[in-house]
C-alpha cells in the first residue's frame, strides 16, 4: 500500500515520466511491466472508486467503494489529468532521450527556428558530439559549447537568499488570504453536498418503497449523482494541506538557490522538464549566449524583485505592490545573457 501511494503521489507532482517512475518503484519492490504501469496509474480502485460496467439496461456508473482508499480522490484526479494531457499531446516516452544531448528537440535553430537534433562524428581519437539542424539548414553547434551556455544562464538566474525570503513572504501572504476564502467556500460546498446526499437518500427510499417507478428513478438519479460527484471533487480540490504547501515551497526555494547544481545532477528526463519549464517557448543559442522570446514568469518576477530590492533603501517594502508591478507584460522578449 505504501508503494502504491508513493507512486501516485510522485506522479501527481508532474516531475516524473511514467517509465522513469516505473523503474524507480521497481527498485523499491513494485514490479510492474511497461504496459502494466499506465493501467496501474489509471486504476480507480486505489481511491476506493468502483466502476460498474454498463449493461443493456443500466449505464456505466462509478460508485464509492466500501474499502479504505490508499490515495485520495484529489490525487487520483491529478494523475488522470496528467495521463490525459500526455495522451492528447501525443507524447511518447523516451523519444529524444539521449543522455549526452539533453537539449535535443527542445532547443531551436537560431537560423530557421526548427528543433535541433544531435549526432556524433568520429575523429582521430574520439567521437565529437554536435547539435545541428536539418537539411538544407547548415546550423551546427558543439555540444560542449551549448552546455556551457546553459550552465552560464542557470548561474545567472540563481536568486540571492534575501530575495528568496521576500518571495517566500509574498507567497505566504497570498496563501493566507486564499486559505481564508477557501475555508468559507469549503463550508458552503459541504452544506450543498449534505443536501444533495439527502436528495439521493430520499430518492432511493421512494424507489425501494414503490413510491417512484423505475423510469423516473433512472431519469433523476444521474442528475443528483453528477451533482454529488462534482461537489465532492471541488471539496477535495479545496483541501489545501498546509504541510504539503510548506514542503513544496521549501523544495522550490532550495531549487532556486541551487538550480545549476540540481540541473547538473538531474537525469535526462528532469533536465528536459526543467528547461521546458524555464523556457515555455523554447530557446536558441548563438555566440555562446542563450536567448528566448519568453522566460518563465517566475524568473521574470524574481528579476524584478531583485531590482526593486536594490533600489529601496528605507528597509520598508510593500510586498503586494512589488508583486503586482513585476508581472511580465505581453511582448517582452528577454535575452538570457
Amino acid at each position: 500500500a505504501n508503494l502504491v501511494k508513493e507512486s501516485f503521489d510522485k506522479f501527481s507532482t508532474g516531475l516524473y515520466d511514467k517509465e522513469e517512475l516505473r523503474r524507480m518503484m521497481s527498485i523499491k519492490g513494485l514490479e510492474l511491466g511497461k504496459s502494466q504501469f499506465p493501467k496501474f496509474l489509471a486504476n480507480s480502485v486505489y481511491a476506493s472508486i468502483v466502476t460498474i460496467p454498463k449493461s443493456l439496461k443500466e449505464p456505466e456508473e462509478s460508485i464509492q467503494g466500501i474499502h479504505e482508499p490508499i490515495i485520495s480522490v484529489r490525487t487520483f484526479n491529478k494523475v488522470q489529468s496528467l495521463l490525459g494531457r500526455k495522451c492528447l499531446l501525443g507524447q511518447k516516452a523516451n523519444v529524444d532521450y539521449i543522455e549526452e544531448a539533453p537539449l535535443r528537440a527542445i532547443m531551436k535553430c537560431h537560423k530557421c527556428g526548427k528543433p535541433l537534433t544531435s549526432s556524433k562524428s568520429k575523429g582521430r581519437n574520439r567521437y565529437y558530439h554536435y547539435y545541428h539542424c536539418h537539411t538544407p539548414c547548415d546550423a551546427r553547434l558543439k555540444i560542449e559549447d551549448a552546455h556551457v551556455a546553459i550552465d552560464n544562464y542557470l548561474k545567472s538566474i540563481i536568486v540571492a537568499p534575501e530575495i528568496l525570503s521576500l518571495y517566500e513572504a509574498i507567497l505566504n501572504d497570498i496563501y493566507d488570504s486564499k486559505q481564508s476564502s477557501n475555508v468559507k467556500e469549503s463550508n458552503q460546498l459541504e452544506l450543498k453536498l449534505n443536501q444533495t446526499s439527502e436528495k439521493l437518500y430520499k430518492l432511493e427510499e421512494k424507489y425501494i418503497l414503490g413510491d417512484l417507478d423505475k423510469e423516473a428513478y433512472m431519469r433523476v438519479k444521474p442528475k443528483f449523482k453528477a451533482e454529488y460527484d462534482e461537489l465532492s471533487m471541488k471539496i477535495e480540490e479545496n483541501k489545501l494541506v498546509e504541510t504539503d504547501y510548506k514542503k513544496y515551497l521549501s523544495y522550490g526555494i532550495n531549487l532556486l538557490k541551487n538550480i545549476d547544481f540540481y540541473y547538473e545532477r538531474a537525469g535526462i528526463v528532469n533536465k528536459k522538464k526543467l528547461l521546458t519549464t524555464i523556457f515555455p517557448e523554447s530557446f536558441t543559442i548563438e555566440n555562446n549566449t542563450c536567448r528566448t522570446n519568453r522566460e518563465n514568469q517566475l524568473i521574470v518576477l524574481l528579476r524584478g524583485l531583485k531590482a526593486d530590492f536594490r533600489q529601496k533603501n528605507s528597509g520598508i517594502i510593500d510586498l503586494k505592490s512589488i508583486y503586482s508591478a513585476n508581472v511580465p507584460r505581453a511582448g517582452v522578449e528577454p535575452a538570457c545573457q
